[in-house]
């Protein structure tokens, strides 16, 4: 079986150097943000993601419109 290769899509560990398989981990070491593979996230501290918190828009509310007078007119009915 052939040896996988490394392309520009795999990513490389920035601690150790190993191809990160996967997502990797994304951590806070020495004040910076970096991905590293799941052996070397100890050493950091891991970044969480957000809770999947939606901000939508509040609901619109409709403006009663003033009520208009109708006018009537006197017809005289033939």
């Amino acid at each position: 079986m052939p040896k996988p290769t490394f392309n520009e899509n795999d990513k490389e560990c920035q601690i150790c150097g190993s191809i990160i398989w996967g997502k990797g981990q994304r951590v806070i070491l020495e004040g910076a943000k970096i991905t590293v593979c799941h052996n070397c996230a100890q050493h950091g501290t891991k970044i969480q993601k957000p809770s999947s918190y939606t901000y939508g828009k509040k609901p619109i509310q409709k403006k009663p419109y003033p009520a208009t007078k109708r006018q009537t007119t006197n017809r005289i009915l033939l």
